[in-house]
């Protein structure tokens, strides 16, 4: 006898946790152009720290705030510019005596290192270059910067590390990947993520009343036109699911089974759906299926699980 709809249901999701536990989920490499959307099979850690040295968050003047301590409007500190560092550039890696009794500045650009080593102690932090007055020796080109107030310590620096660290989590396993993990990924180098597969499903409209959609005329008046196979195949498409909708199918168990049948590939099954009135609870034995009709049921518009 043929089981109830409501003990398939069950049997089957039995069968799919049972195999979630058991059987890893089929995985491949996708780009990270196209992972949007894709369900990552493993957590992704970051393979290095970033930014992998000490940056300037601002275009401005990196100098030594201590020196600034008394900067007022009345008396602004005046530093020479001994060099410039723009983003991709190598560190400065001097420490610039004074001139003239002139403490020492760099201009640094947005993104551009920090000195390394000993210069840390003295260009420790940006002045913005809105917040100085720049002028210019005529005769020998120097250039000069007046500081008006007080900067603080390490004001405007990015520390190394300060977006990730080496193994932090980027996106857990099971996640979907979305565009700022996209641009996570693509900051620590990573041009390729693991995936699960995306499901496949096929879908059939069921009913004798219904034209398929290849249909030229009715048959007579009282057909109507498919409605629910279009829908159901672009909101599954929508979320990212592999669909293939396999056309108008008649009520009657036998076409039903066959059509099945020929859906079903070993190498990647299908998850088979009805679309119309009627759904059906599968029974496998030894490969017979028996096909029982059953009264329309909701179909699910939430979160799809990609496993």
């Amino acid at each position: 006898m043929p089981l109830p709809y409501a003990e398939a249901v069950r049997l089957v999701e039995e069968e799919a946790q049972c195999q979630r536990q058991h059987k890893p989920s089929p995985s491949e490499s996708c780009s990270i152009y196209n992972a949007c959307d894709r369900v990552v099979s493993t957590t992704i850690y970051s393979p290095i720290s970033t930014p992998q040295y000490d940056t300037s968050a601002m275009d401005g003047f990196a100098l030594s705030a201590a020196a600034t301590e008394n900067a007022s409007a009345e008396t602004p500190v005046i530093f020479e510019v001994t060099a410039t560092t723009t983003a991709g550039d190598k560190p400065h890696s001097t420490v610039d005596d004074l001139r003239d009794g002139v403490p020492p500045c760099l201009e640094i650009m947005t993104g551009a290192p920090f000195p390394l080593g000993l210069d840390r102690d003295w260009y420790d932090c940006c002045v913005p270059v809105e917040d100085v007055v720049v002028t210019e020796n005529k005769f020998s080109t120097r250039r000069y910067i007046a500081v008006s107030k007080p900067a603080r310590h390490f004001q405007h620096r990015r520390f190394a590390g300060g977006d990730f660290r080496k193994r932090d989590v980027i996106i857990e396993a099971g996640e979907s990947v979305l565009p700022q993990h996209v641009m996570a990924m693509a900051s620590v180098g990573l041009t390729h993520v693991p995936v699960l597969r995306r499901p496949r499903v096929a879908i059939f409209s069921t009913g004798c009343e219904l034209l398929s959609p290849d249909a030229l005329s009715k048959p007579h008046d009282f057909m109507i036109h498919d409605a629910n196979g279009p829908y159901l195949t672009t909101m599954l498409r929508r979320r990212g699911v592999d669909v293939d909708f396999r056309g108008v199918l008649r009520d009657s168990p036998e076409t039903m089974q066959d059509a099945i049948s020929t859906a079903l590939d070993k190498s990647r099954p299908y998850t088979v759906e009805s679309s119309y009135k009627r759904a059906f609870a599968v029974q496998w034995h030894e490969g017979f299926s028996a096909i029982i009709p059953q009264k329309p049921r909701h179909i699910p518009t939430g979160h799809i699980d990609a496993e």
